[in-house]
């Protein structure tokens, strides 16, 4: 048994995922899960009526639209902006895939992907803030950028809830609880609701089917892709 493994092995080289095998596939689930974040998003927004007398829907899409933006974006104009040098030429699709369906505490390369990529993404959102007004005088984000981002939150766990790619993408073995990422009852209580409607907010945009979408093809369009 133990050598015919060891052809398979060979033979075939490393087993196959069943979601993603490349990391054009990697950027293309994250250029998917961002577009089901802002549908999620809206939807979070529409039930919160203290969040709607506060922030405009234009200005909150506008915002959930650069969801992951570093994942999927290469393009000239984005490097020069918000690339250091110390990220190198890989894209972070490129680097991400090296770390899906693995364990990243094994790996300190995958702790500085995933550093270089939060650093990337917070100066992004902190350049949106600023040009917008939306930071107080200490330079931190103010009351309409914290429900921005809490909105953004509340999308983004649902959908890693409910998304069959993210177990395999965050090696999980099990299936968590929105409970624990989303602390406060309020939060909890808007996820719950755009939980139980998640797939005909996102009909069309899960895996696999988003590929066939107009939505997704002028996305990739948008990034050069």
């Amino acid at each position: 048994m133990f050598f015919l493994l060891l052809l398979f092995t060979l033979v075939l080289g490393e087993p196959r995922q069943e979601f993603i095998n490349s990391p054009t596939e990697l950027r293309n689930h994250f250029v998917a899960h961002s577009l089901r974040v802002k549908r999620l998003g809206v939807e979070v927004y529409k039930i919160s009526q203290e969040w709607m007398k506060k922030v405009s829907l234009d200005l909150l899409v506008e915002f959930l639209t650069l969801h992951d933006e570093a994942k999927v974006n290469s393009t000239d104009g984005f490097r020069k902006k918000y690339w250091k040098s110390e990220y190198g030429k890989r894209t972070f699709a490129e680097r991400l895939y090296d770390a899906y369906d693995k364990d990243w505490n094994t790996n300190a390369e995958y702790g500085r992907t995933r550093d270089q990529l939060n650093a990337a993404d917070k100066k992004l959102r902190m350049e949106f803030f600023r040009e917008r007004g939306l930071l107080d005088k200490n330079g931190e984000p103010n009351e309409i950028a914290w429900i921005l981002l809490e909105i953004e939150r509340i999308a983004d766990v649902v959908d890693r809830a409910c998304d069959p790619v993210a177990k395999e993408e965050f090696h999980r073995q099990r299936e968590y609880l929105l409970s624990e990422f989303l602390a406060g009852p309020g939060s909890l209580r808007k996820a719950k609701a755009v939980f139980e409607k998640y797939r005909s907010i996102v009909a069309g945009l899960e895996w696999p089917n988003y590929s066939k979408s107009c939505e997704f093809k002028a996305r990739l369009l948008a990034l050069g892709l």
